[in-house]
């Protein structure tokens, strides 16, 4: 099911924000908090997993 889409470049920086700002809008709109997100290893930043791991979310 799809609840959500946005729309970026094929730049790095550019995807991981738009994941932000896809869970927290689906959070918001849908009171929907996953568990885990699956990704390529251009989510596996430092400052990305640790997002993830602030908001108890399994990488």
């Amino acid at each position: 099911m799809i609840v959500d889409v946005e729309g970026t470049r094929s730049i790095r920086q550019t995807d991981v924000g738009s994941v932000r700002t896809l869970l927290e809008r689906i959070k918001d709109r849908h009171d929907i908090d996953p568990e885990q997100l699956i990704a390529d290893t251009a989510f596996g930043s430092g400052p990305m997993l640790g997002w993830l791991v602030d908001r108890t979310i399994a990488h």
